[in-house]
């Protein structure tokens, strides 16, 4: 069993009032973003209406606008007590190839890395042992270059 905890960036410890997210699929498409996700509300990240939905899903979790040099991230946490557990992220990508990247990191190793402009979402799943985990998306832009739409879009998270 999985659960969301939220905590604060960077953080291990969760604040209160973060909410705990269960074991389930979480889309965007009611326009909110979960509460065990709030910590991306607090940093800027926001649901938009996507132009090119995913297999019926008309909004995407999209992060916050930056420049050069900048980065975007927010912070949560997953609990699980099975061995075999899954998180996954199902995301698109518009950036420039090979410079920026969208990343997740779970506990401080980064288990996702993709930049470019992909022709639709993917699905990128990663397994976790059992125990507390803590869950990084960070969107980043390097020095130059503005491809696209510079950004990550999360049409869904899975925890399983």
């Amino acid at each position: 069993m999985i659960r969301g905890l939220m905590a604060a960036a960077c953080s291990r410890v969760a604040p209160s009032g973060g909410g705990v997210g269960a074991v389930g699929a979480y889309s965007f498409d009611d326009g909110s973003i979960p509460s065990f996700m709030s910590d991306a509300t607090t940093n800027g990240w926001s649901v938009v209406t996507d132009a090119s939905p995913d297999a019926g899903h008309t909004k995407a979790l999209r992060a916050k606008a930056i420049t050069h040099n900048e980065t975007t991230q927010f912070t949560f946490q997953i609990s699980t007590t099975s061995a075999t557990s899954n998180f996954k992220v199902r995301c698109k990508i518009s950036s420039e190839s090979g410079s920026d990247y969208f990343r997740v990191l779970i506990d401080g190793t980064e288990k996702i890395k993709i930049a470019g402009n992909g022709a639709g979402y993917s699905e990128f799943p990663v397994s976790v042992t059992a125990g507390v985990h803590t869950v990084i998306f960070r969107y980043s832009k390097d020095y130059s270059v503005s491809t696209g739409f510079d950004t990550i879009f999360i049409s869904l998270v899975t925890i399983a």
